[in-house]
């Protein structure tokens, strides 16, 4: 899903800069001939009707920026509906404790201290230390110690699941 939205991204930013390209190249075409007659008749259709090609290419431009827009906005709606479905099968498993943990964690880009989460709502010490214990048996977490400080990462592959 993720590689669709880039291909998307790729496929607009390219098709934005071909329609720029083409303005750019229709307004020098007429900067430079605005004074000579052509006999070539694309030439002067371009010519006489630069103002109106230049309307159309800004209509068309938008036009695309809007689809291509809803295009990904559709990609990321559909992200968001797995990822929220994908966090409630993992809090089916966990405790309310561990759901606060958890949502602190993807809050905070998945890494945080135990002491921060000993300073939730309703959580204390202990809590925290039996959560974070349980939490690291399942392989949700990992705990790395520094000093007195226990950072609690959460592990790469939920974050990017889950958020």
């Amino acid at each position: 899903m993720n590689n669709l939205v880039v291909k998307y991204k790729s496929f607009g930013f390219i098709v934005l800069t071909l329609l720029f390209v083409f303005m750019t190249l229709v307004s020098i075409l007429t900067y430079v001939s605005r004074n000579v007659t052509s006999s070539n008749k694309i030439v002067q259709f371009a010519i006489q009707q630069h103002l109106w090609i230049m309307i159309s290419v800004i209509f068309v431009s938008v036009g695309f920026g809007f689809f291509w827009a809803s295009m990904l906005y559709k990609e990321l709606e559909t992200k968001s509906k797995v990822t929220r479905s994908m966090r409630d099968v993992v809090f089916l498993f966990l405790n309310d404790d561990e759901r606060k943990i958890i949502d602190f964690l993807i809050s905070s880009n998945g890494q945080t201290t135990q002491a921060e989460l000993a300073r939730l709502q309703g959580m204390n010490k202990v809590k925290v230390h039996r959560a974070v214990q349980k939490m690291e048996e399942k392989n949700i977490l990992s705990v790395e110690a520094h000093g007195k400080v226990r950072k609690i990462l959460m592990k790469e592959n939920l974050i990017d699941a889950l958020s």
